[in-house]
């Protein structure tokens, strides 16, 4: 008798354990995309200043003109932003002349841009590109004067020994005094004077600081920079180009979750018999459609959103979703890839400074009864750019001293092939990961 209990018992708790549903934690980890490295405490500064005589103008007749106020400026931040600094300067034009800290000074002053070597005669500023260096930041002081060719062969250098390898280009867009000759204009290689005395700051001509190295080192250079440089350059004039646009992906907050509507609810877990989701502190929204299971839901979300400081803000209208959709397997007790992906739809993104906004639709007809799971990556395809890149520019036929030969072609290029390399790394600004049961 004593047996046959122990034998009943044994068989009821095998049959309680068979019918016990499966437990699975799902995780929800927001991607954190290449590591951002961060300020060196020892680096190298290598300081380049254009030597060549179109750069001329900028010093002449001026006893502080704000292309004196940078010069300094770079110099004072090269020493200060970090714990230590080795600064070398260099005067470039088709080759780098090294130089002490007393000659760089006096770039203020007409004389460093004459003499009779011809290598200071002709910019060619895809040679003034060190080589990147994790503790290394390089700068170029220049007028960014560039021909169809020289634009081509600057942007395949920058990409080839820096947004390729993970570093960043910096640029610091400054309008100055001038009073000078502009050369090489046109097919002919025209030349022609252009003197800003009398003009408002809007026809100042315009010089470029290119800062290249990792983005810490850059960040908290331009940082440094902000704090003394007053109304002298402008915060969307402090450009960052860099494969990565947050530092940390977008994520669910359980406690900014929007109310949700009606025929649906959220859980914190979800039970059907046959399986036992459970979060813990995972940023998984739960939600159990309770009724008229064939309807479609809209959801307003809004969650935190962390961009890099000097990057170029996304356009919310285009974002690509890479969405990974699963249904829970009773035979294999295992969630396994099903083809629900479109169940789930986010769409109608707008994005500020601090928040990432976006309509969830969920299309529960695309849903067969049972427990999924969607984890949704938000990828950018396109960045915005600012205004100033078009006011700015001109072409080469162009007698306005108050504007760049190519400049626009040679920001969006930066931006085309920032774009690309985010696209290739999938380099996601959100992670919105959902577990919905069906009934």
């Amino acid at each position: 008798m004593i047996k046959r209990r122990w034998l009943v018992a044994i068989a009821a708790c095998l049959l309680m354990t068979s019918c016990k549903p499966k437990t699975i934690v799902p995780t929800c980890v927001p991607l954190s995309n290449n590591p951002i490295d961060r300020k060196s405490d020892s680096i190298t500064t290598i300081i380049q200043v254009d030597g060549t005589p179109s750069m001329q103008g900028f010093t002449k007749n001026f006893t502080n003109s704000r292309y004196a106020q940078t010069l300094d400026l770079l110099d004072r931040a090269s020493t200060t932003t970090w714990k230590t600094s080795i600064v070398q300067y260099f005067r470039f034009g088709t080759t780098k002349q090294q130089v002490n800290r007393q000659t760089y000074l006096q770039a203020k002053l007409p004389e460093f841009y004459t003499g009779d070597n011809p290598v200071f005669r002709v910019s060619q500023i895809e040679n003034a590109i060190a080589p990147a260096a994790k503790d290394r930041i390089s700068i170029i002081v220049t007028d960014l004067y560039q021909k169809d060719s020289d634009t081509n062969l600057v942007l395949k250098k920058l990409k080839e020994d820096y947004l390729q390898k993970g570093y960043a280009i910096g640029i610091l867009a400054i309008r100055s005094e001038f009073d000078g000759i502009i050369y090489d204009v046109g097919i002919k290689n025209t030349q022609f004077p252009y003197s800003t005395q009398g003009k408002k700051t809007e026809q100042f001509r315009p010089f470029y600081v290119l800062v290249l190295g990792s983005y810490g080192n850059i960040s908290s250079y331009f940082d440094e920079i902000k704090k003394t440089s007053a109304s002298l350059i402008k915060d969307e004039q402090f450009v960052i180009f860099y494969p990565q646009v947050v530092g940390q992906a977008s994520a669910f907050q359980q406690e900014s979750l929007p109310d949700l509507p009606s025929g649906i609810r959220r859980l914190k877990t979800i039970n059907d018999g046959k399986v036992l989701v459970k979060v813990d502190e995972q940023p998984i929204e739960i939600i159990n459609i309770t009724k008229n299971p064939d309807s479609n839901y809209s959801i307003n979300y809004q969650a935190p959103y962390n961009p890099l400081p000097y990057t170029l803000p996304i356009e919310p209208a285009a974002v690509a979703i890479s969405s990974v959709a699963q249904s829970f397997d009773p035979k294999t007790k295992d969630f396994q890839p099903s083809n629900s992906s479109k169940a789930l739809e986010l769409n109608k993104w707008k994005v500020d400074k601090n928040n990432i906004g976006f309509v969830t639709k969920i299309n529960s007809n695309d849903l067969d009864p049972g427990v999924h799971l969607f984890t949704i990556d938000v990828i950018p395809q396109d960045l915005k750019t600012w205004g100033w890149w078009q006011t700015w520019n001109s072409n080469e036929s162009s007698f306005d001293g108050a504007k760049t030969n190519n400049l626009l072609p040679f920001f969006q290029g930066l931006k085309s092939l920032t774009i690309e390399l985010i696209t290739t790394n999938k380099a996601s600004i959100g992670r919105f990961c959902y577990a919905i049961k069906k009934n």
